[in-house]
């Protein structure tokens, strides 16, 4: 069953992040815990060179904690962890269809207003 909702999160979370990355704000980090300290997930990003999940982590002050053992693979996070990864993930990536959606339709109105606007020849 930890399988099964393991791999459900993990492509669940595949799905939003794409080919990219997801960078979360201060509020939003989810907390791990790791050698006994309270450390954020502060992005997710899928690496190509290894065709999986990765993710960084920062202390409270927002500074990115470097992994002395390479890239840090979602996978190997605890399943209450993957699931508030997955909840930060789905609320970002709203918020980028959002933004896409606000960009086109800005986009849109300023054609709309060009055209009416453009000088008339003759």
């Amino acid at each position: 069953m930890a399988i099964t909702n393991r791999e459900k999160y993990l492509k669940g979370i595949a799905s939003l992040v794409h080919k990219g990355a997801l960078h979360f704000e201060a509020e939003d980090r989810p907390v791990v815990m790791m050698g006994g300290r309270k450390v954020y997930i502060s992005s997710v990003a899928f690496d190509t060179e290894r065709d999986d999940l990765t993710y960084t982590v920062s202390n409270a002050k927002g500074e990115v904690i470097p992994s002395a053992h390479g890239e840090r693979l979602l996978s190997g996070l605890d399943i209450g962890t993957l699931s508030g990864v997955e909840g930060a993930v789905r609320r970002y990536a709203a918020f980028r269809r959002d933004r896409e959606q606000n960009l086109i339709n800005i986009e849109s109105r300023l054609k709309t207003v060009a055209k009416h606007t453009a000088p008339s020849v003759g």
